[in-house]
Parts: C-alpha cells; sequence; structure tokens
C-alpha cells in the first residue's frame, strides 16, 4: 500500500486555494501545516489528507473509500491565464505586410508579473507525484488548465500521465470531497476549441487592425501630421 502521495493541487484564483486548502483541513486525521508567504502565490500544506488514491483515478466515476489512501495536498492558484501569444519581433508593423500576419509563427510568452508563478509552479511541480487542477469548469478554464499543465511538466515531465482535473461548481466541503473522489482527465477538445478560437482572434484582429490604420494614416491629416493614433479592429467589435 503506498505512503502519503505528494499531490500538488493549482487553482484558478488565491481565494479559491484557499478554500481548498481549508476543506482538506477539515477532513479527518488531516494535518496542516497553514499557508506559505512570500512566494510569487500563497502556498498551502496539508498532510494525511485520505481520498481515494488519486493514481487509481481519471475516469470521472465515483470511486469509494473502499480506494482510500493518504496524500499530501500542496494547494496553490494562479491568477487567470499564465501565458499571452503574439507575433515574434519579426513580424512588428513596419517588418511586414498586414496580410503576413495570417501565416505567421505564433509565439507564446509570460509577461513579467507572470514569470514568478511560473517559476513557482515549476519549483513545485518537481517534488510532486501528481497534480490536480481545479480551474472554472468552463472552456476558458480548460484552456488555462494546459496552460498550468504545459508549465509543471517543463518542471516535472513525468507528470505527464499523473495529471488530474476536479469538477465542480462550488467551493463548499461535500463538493470538494465529491469532485476528489470523481477526478478525470483534461477536456483536450476544449483546449483545442479555446485555442483555434484565440488564433482566430489574433491573427484577424492584428492583420485588420494594421490594414486599416496604416490605409488611413494615408487619407487623413491627423495621422499624416504624426498621431500615434490606431482604428482597432476585433472579431467581437
Amino acid at each position: 500500500m503506498p505512503g502519503n502521495f505528494i499531490v500538488l493541487n493549482v487553482a484558478e484564483k488565491p481565494s479559491v486555494a484557499r478554500a481548498l486548502a481549508g476543506v482538506f483541513a477539515q477532513t479527518q486525521g488531516a494535518r496542516d501545516s497553514g499557508p506559505v508567504r512570500g512566494q510569487a502565490a500563497q502556498i498551502f500544506t496539508c498532510d494525511n489528507v485520505i481520498f481515494p488514491y488519486v493514481m487509481t483515478q481519471g475516469d470521472g466515476r465515483h470511486h469509494g473509500p473502499a480506494s482510500n489512501r493518504p496524500h499530501t495536498m500542496i494547494t496553490t492558484s494562479v491568477r487567470g491565464h499564465l501565458a499571452s501569444q503574439d507575433f515574434g519581433p519579426n513580424y512588428g508593423w513596419n517588418s511586414c505586410p498586414p496580410v503576413a500576419l495570417f501565416e505567421a509563427p505564433i509565439e507564446t510568452t509570460y509577461s513579467a508579473d507572470m514569470e514568478p508563478l511560473k517559476n513557482m509552479l515549476q519549483s513545485q511541480a518537481r517534488t510532486a507525484n501528481a497534480i490536480i487542477l481545479w480551474l472554472d469548469c468552463d472552456r476558458e478554464g480548460e484552456a488555462i488548465c494546459e496552460e498550468v499543465r504545459k508549465v509543471c511538466l517543463q518542471g516535472n515531465a513525468s507528470l505527464r500521465d499523473k495529471t488530474y482535473r476536479a469538477k465542480f461548481s462550488t467551493v463548499m466541503p461535500q463538493e470538494i470531497i465529491r469532485a476528489l473522489q470523481s477526478l478525470g482527465r483534461v477536456n483536450e477538445n476544449f483546449v483545442q476549441a479555446v485555442q483555434a478560437r484565440s488564433e482566430h482572434d489574433l491573427r484577424v484582429g492584428a492583420a485588420f487592425t494594421r490594414f486599416q490604420t496604416l490605409r488611413l494614416q494615408k487619407n487623413f491629416d491627423e495621422f499624416a501630421n504624426g498621431s500615434q493614433g490606431v482604428v482597432s479592429y476585433g472579431p467581437c467589435q
């Protein structure tokens, strides 16, 4: 029988991470070590959290108490999307025609305020035996799951098949316990749908914004006289 198993739990918001840690600490026999401050986000540690052994889950079905095992739960959070996508430096406004943006490669980047979170997740993943993703249960949350998973795998590639998805609608204790008993996997179809929409928005928005701004610069005095105005365009506008 395996002993305590280290699970890295990642929530979408700090408030959800605190609520999760509170529920874990209230389970019978759990030992709460409290939060660690001074990190990119608070990190909560709770030992001896008993629920169906995480490595036997992943099918999304309810697992009863017969398979219960102790787990050490390390809980932290991100703040929404970790990464952003944009075109590289070779595709600046004066470096290419707008039409080139429809086929230009897209780069994934991390802003200065997200780099500490990225590094923290990689560090925590190195000592984890599994990951449970507690992101919002919608398509956007599924896409953020993929961003978190990617960063964690950069820290510990062995977690590729040991990443689980919690499905929950509230942070009420009974809802969290139910989610721990029926862990599933990231919905790859939702991830791809959000990524396709994001790429479409970026390419169309950037290309048409540049096209109409550059064209108007040639026809209106306020642009010709040095104004830095941008006429933006986006599929949602």
